[in-house]
Formats: C-alpha cells, sequence, structure tokens
C-alpha cells in the first residue's frame, strides 16, 4: 500500500490530489474511492496522512487514480 498525503481537495466536485511519498506525480482520487471506518470523504482536508492503491485511469489513459484511500494510522495520533 502506498503512503501519501492530501495536497488539495475539491468537496463541492468530489475529488482530490495525493502526492505519494516517493515524490512521484499527484495522482487523483475520487469521493467514491475513501475506504475508511473513521473518515469520510467529506473529513478529509489538505495535509493529511493517507495510504491508497494505485490503478490505471480508466478516464485518463496513462494516468493513474488513487483507490481504497484511507487515514494512515499516524493521521489517528495527536
Amino acid at each position: 500500500m502506498a503512503k501519501g498525503a492530501i495536497t488539495r481537495i475539491v468537496h463541492d466536485q468530489g475529488y482530490g490530489f495525493i502526492q505519494p511519498s516517493d515524490n512521484t506525480e499527484d495522482v487523483l482520487f475520487r469521493r467514491s474511492c475513501v475506504d475508511d471506518e473513521h473518515a469520510t470523504f467529506d473529513n478529509l482536508h489538505e495535509g493529511m496522512t493517507v495510504e491508497f492503491e494505485l490503478e490505471a485511469d480508466p478516464q485518463q489513459a496513462n494516468e493513474s487514480r488513487a483507490t481504497h484511500v484511507r487515514l494512515s494510522s499516524r493521521a489517528y495520533t495527536v
């Protein structure tokens, strides 16, 4: 599972971007790809650390998107 930080959220459009921890190009994620028992898309904000899986984006040739997005265990600590 990859890790990264949310760099941008567009709540009214239902998508956002994650900067992977390996500093590769930001990846898109959609509201429907948030898979977390502790958070919903509406609870996410820029700077949060998340874990995710990558898959080919069927809407964008040669692009990847994040799926199974969930808060990193580090995000739960204060």
